[in-house]
């Protein structure tokens, strides 16, 4: 018999007691005996996960984007025993589209998980701290942890663009002088917004298509160096339509792949923080902040056939 540890987020937005009976049932038929624990307060994962790594052989978390960042926080740094697995039952649910599954359908996301393998998954670090998925700063990029937890249950993936609408849009975006090193070579920019990341999708939006694998040893950089009135239209307008495409604004972004990259700033009077995988990092008000991404490893996970 195999053994499951179910850590699950009882806030998550679409999360029931119903569907956890579900899952637990479908679990059975795989021949597991399955450990249900609740995630009662934020950052409980972190240690829930550590606990049962070497307990079990497959721990399986339902919740948000930041339950897997949490998991991740768990893993790391320890020898992973347990593979990892997750069902999207967040506001966004980026992390259960960049894995290949069904994020408006947790049951039938588990159905291609029961039929699937284990892979390895990419993740990040930035200054050493692991990230899953995404790294940011900059225009509107601090949307994702200022929208309030009631709006997300309430309205979904359109508390943000609520969010954005109510505040975000009233900042006007300013350029600001940047310095990157990409695998060792340099380059002089000006940044809007800065986006690092191993990810198909961001806010509930697909933005790079095929041109990205989630397992390939690289991420991706996607700076916006300058926007004006209508191209902000533009964006804001395909984001409502779920339709946004980095490559239609080709004359407003950079984007480069890398292994290894370093981003030099001033951040005496910067007015947005670091933003990893949906949560708040505050950054130093000091000059010449040092930002250093590396590829940190690969999570085990349990991923659908390609």
């Amino acid at each position: 018999m195999r053994h499951c540890t179910v850590i699950y987020n009882p806030v998550a937005t679409s999360f029931d007691n119903e569907l956890l009976l579900a899952v637990l049932n479908r679990l059975k038929d795989s021949d597991y005996v399955c450990t249900v624990v609740k995630s009662n307060r934020a950052g409980a994962v972190v240690p829930l996960v550590r606990e049962y790594n070497e307990k079990c052989d497959l721990i399986l978390t339902l919740g948000g984007d930041g339950t897997v960042s949490e998991a991740l926080q768990g893993f790391f740094g320890l020898k992973q025993h347990a593979c990892y697995a997750h069902l999207s039952v967040g506001t966004t649910n980026d992390v259960g589209r960049n894995l290949g599954l069904l994020p408006s359908d947790p049951l039938a996301s588990l159905e291609l998980l029961m039929d699937g393998s284990e892979g390895g998954v990419d993740y990040l670090t930035v200054n050493g701290n692991p990230v899953f998925y995404v790294s940011c700063f900059g225009f509107a990029a601090d949307i994702p942890y200022k929208t309030p937890s009631f709006l997300k249950r309430r309205l979904g993936h359109a508390a943000y663009l609520t969010c954005f609408l109510g505040s975000g849009w009233r900042k006007l975006p300013r350029r600001r002088a940047l310095r990157i090193i990409a695998d060792g070579v340099p380059k002089e920019t000006e940044s809007v917004l800065t986006i690092v990341s191993n990810s198909h999708v961001f806010g509930g939006v697909h933005i790079y298509g095929d041109t990205m694998a989630i397992d390939d040893g690289k991420f991706e950089l996607a700076i916006l160096e300058r926007v004006n009135p209508s191209l902000a239209a533009r964006i804001i307008k395909d984001y409502t339509r779920n339709d946004v495409d980095l490559g239609r604004y080709d004359d407003a972004v950079c984007y480069i792949q890398a292994s290894e990259l370093v981003l030099e700033f001033d951040n005496t009077d910067w007015d947005v923080d670091l933003d990893n995988d949906g949560e708040c990092l505050k950054l130093p008000r000091s000059e010449k902040l040092r930002l250093e991404y590396k590829v940190g490893g690969q999570l085990k996970m349990l991923l659908p056939r390609k």
